[in-house]
Formats: C-alpha cells, sequence, structure tokens
C-alpha cells in the first residue's frame, strides 16, 4: 500500500480574510479524502505552524514541531508579515513521517474525496516517471464557501488555472533540494518548488486539468501591491537558486531538466530570445550541444534581473 504523508501551514485570520472559511473546508476535506482513501492508500495528515496557531488545528491533523523562524529573519521588511520559510514546513515531515511519498498543498486548496486516491493511482501506474509531480488547482464559485457546502463545491467542475498548489514527490527527494529562504504565502514561491523537483527527480509532471483539487473563488488577493516586497524577495530567491541550479552538471548536462527550467518561470519566457521548442531537440547532432545553448540562453536571462 503506497503511504503519503501530508502538510499544510494553518494560521490565524480574521474572519474578513479569505482564508478564514477556506481553511476550514480544506481541513474537512481532507478528513474526508482520507477517509475515502481508507483501505487503498495509507495517508497521514499533518500541519506545520507557529505557536500561536496551534488551536486552530483539528485533533484529526498531527501538528508537528512548531515553527521558529520567518522571511522576516531573511531580511528588512516594511511590513512585517510572518511567513514560514517552504524549507522548514517540508523539513517537519522528514522528522516525523516515513511515508514513500511527501505532499505539500496551500492551506486554502481543498481536495475532492478521491484526491488522494487518485495521487495513488498515479503513483502506481507510472512510477517510474513520477517521482515528483504537480497537480493544478481548477477554480469554484464563491457562492458556496461554507464546510456545510462541501458537497456542492465537489459538484462543480470549476475552471482550469496555472497556479502551482499542489506538490507530491518522493520522500528521498525532499533531502535533496534548496529552498533558499523562499517563503510560502508570496508569489514565485511554487516556482522554487517545481525548480527543485525538476533539477532532483529524472521527470516531474505537472498535471493543469485533473479534477483533483479546487480553491473557492478566483479573486486575485495575492495579486495586491500591499504586500509585494515578498513577492520581489521569493523572485530574488529562485533568481539565486536558478544561479545554483547551473552550476550543477547533471543539470547542465540535461536539456530536458533545462527546458523544464525555462518553461516553468514567466519572466524566463518573458526574456527568453530565440524560444527554444521541445521538439528541436531531435534536430540537434548531440544533446550536449543543445544543453550549452540552452543553459546559455537562461544565464543570460539571469543576468537581466536583479
Amino acid at each position: 500500500m503506497i503511504s503519503i504523508a501530508h502538510i499544510v501551514n494553518p494560521v490565524i485570520v480574521r474572519p474578513e480574510s479569505d482564508l478564514y472559511d477556506a481553511q476550514l473546508v480544506t481541513f474537512a476535506s481532507m478528513e474526508k479524502a482520507r477517509s475515502y482513501a481508507h483501505g487503498l492508500v495509507h495517508v497521514e495528515l499533518y500541519s506545520a505552524q507557529y505557536a500561536e496557531d496551534r488551536s486552530l488545528v483539528p485533533e484529526f491533523i498531527i501538528k508537528t514541531r512548531d515553527l521558529e523562524h520567518s522571511v522576516l529573519d531573511c531580511s528588512n521588511f516594511l511590513k512585517k508579515k510572518k511567513l514560514p520559510l517552504i524549507t522548514d514546513i517540508l523539513s517537519r515531515l522528514l522528522e516525523v513521517s516515513n511515508a514513500d511519498f511527501f505532499m505539500y498543498t496551500n492551506v486554502d486548496i481543498a481536495l475532492l474525496p478521491f484526491c488522494y486516491t487518485l495521487i495513488a493511482r498515479i503513483i502506481g501506474d507510472f512510477k517510474e516517471k513520477n517521482e515528483a509531480f504537480v497537480i493544478n488547482r481548477r477554480v469554484t464559485s464563491d457562492k458556496w464557501h461554507l464546510c456545510g457546502d462541501l458537497d456542492l463545491m465537489f459538484a462543480q467542475i470549476g475552471a482550469s488555472h496555472s497556479g502551482y498548489d499542489c506538490f507530491i514527490f518522493r520522500r528521498d527527494i525532499l533531502t535533496k533540494c534548496d529552498f533558499g529562504n523562499a517563503c510560502i504565502g508570496a508569489n514565485w514561491i511554487g516556482r522554487v518548488i517545481i525548480a527543485n523537483l525538476i533539477a532532483n527527480t529524472s521527470h516531474c509532471q505537472i498535471y493543469k486539468d485533473l479534477h483533483a483539487t479546487f480553491h473557492i473563488g478566483d479573486a486575485g488577493a495575492w495579486m495586491t501591491g500591499e504586500f509585494n516586497e515578498f513577492d520581489e524577495h521569493n523572485r530574488s530567491e529562485l533568481t539565486a537558486l536558478l544561479r545554483r541550479l547551473l552550476q550543477r552538471s547533471d543539470v547542465l548536462n540535461s536539456p530536458e531538466r533545462l527546458m523544464a527550467l525555462s518553461e516553468i518561470s514567466d519572466y524566463l519566457k518573458e526574456w527568453y530570445s530565440p524560444k527554444i521548442e521541445t521538439n528541436s531537440i531531435e534536430n540537434m547532432p548531440r544533446k550536449e550541444s543543445l544543453s550549452k545553448r540552452i543553459a546559455g540562453e537562461i544565464i543570460k536571462m539571469l543576468q537581466k534581473v536583479n
């Protein structure tokens, strides 16, 4: 039986926050999905939380050791928003779980009842390819946003979304990852995680149209400029990460990894010229020369940021 350890980061917020109801929906959906998977998938539910947020965590979710650091320890920000570092959250899983696969989702991402069994099926059917994969959310109407409305939420097909917010990867991969000081709760964090998964696996699949997770509404609160200094922090962390990855021979010698790294970053697409199409790999006489070409173009792009 495949085992999955799933971790989220609960946080106490004011009632007017979008997270106020969304977190409760997420918790209820996790419990339903684990119940649905009983006897088919071994599912462990965990939280990584600050001490002041422990009371929010429901009893069926195991609390890991309280978080001690935040992005505020990494730089001087004008806004004092206590955002956790993704490396601290995920390291809690290594401390408490020996599950085959680890799973991280944003705390406002709810699960369909069959989510864990679907993940296990993907792992089982494509084990050699799916060391790590990402499932993009779907967006449902915000007309229903309470736990009592779960069935109505499940019944919606919703709309596809390009956001990266559900990550599944083999346990041993986490020990190879380098997240720097990237924080959750700000833009670019999904790309930081995906860049690590691409660099440390033979293949990282991104599922863009699976009906497995959802987000209530698409108000786009993350697009406001109130906390954009944290977005800039994460963008800098992503840029530094890509520079470090380009120093690794296993990345530099892999056209597939280099192509994937360039594709997961919006700003790389914006700066990239000429664009190298995936099928151009077949037209190159040697993989090595293509690797050098792509790496060279990525390095040029990184020189244009920060």
